[in-house]
């Protein structure tokens, strides 16, 4: 289950005619569930239809029409949502993978959040002046680039003869 940026409740579930209608749309639930997630991710907009069909007896209830319906999915409600849908794939899937899935699933929560907090201290690192600086000194001490910032040149990189 998830909120939406309204505060509306989405129950996440997958049954058997919601399965055979992601599958029609290109999405095996049988398959390899990582194989599942790399495709949603890569095409947004097949990720808004599995919301939706996944989440689709809630947003009736609540009278939310599709095109409605992906308009809530922002900010956070977004990844929230996300982690809805992956825990009705894990409950949906055979009763003895749902504990190794529920595990790989945490440990992907850990791992991302270290990844975070890394990016995070380099970041902190970065000194923007320092940065700017030593980009500026670069590229004045490069011969080719004072050279090709100094002589304009056609679209086809021939130099613009002078007088032109």
């Amino acid at each position: 289950m998830f909120k939406d940026s309204q505060g509306r409740s989405f129950e996440s579930l997958i049954v058997l005619p919601t399965a055979v209608e992601l599958k029609s749309i290109g999405v095996d639930l049988g398959a390899d569930i990582n194989e599942v997630l790399k495709g949603l991710q890569s095409e947004p907009e097949l990720l808004g239809q599995v919301l939706y069909l996944v989440h689709q007896e809630a947003a009736e209830k609540l009278q939310v029409a599709p095109e409605q319906f992906g308009r809530l999915l922002n900010g956070d409600v977004l990844p929230n949502a996300v982690d809805s849908l992956i825990e009705a794939i894990i409950n949906f899937s055979h009763p003895a993978t749902r504990a190794p899935l529920r595990k790989l699933m945490e440990t992907s929560k850990v791992v991302q959040a270290g990844i975070a907090e890394q990016m995070m201290q380099i970041a902190e690192r970065v000194d923007p002046q320092q940065v700017l600086s030593t980009l500026s000194k670069q590229l004045a001490d490069s011969p080719e680039s004072s050279e090709s910032t100094l002589k304009p040149t056609e679209e086809n990189g021939s130099p613009i003869p002078s007088g032109s």
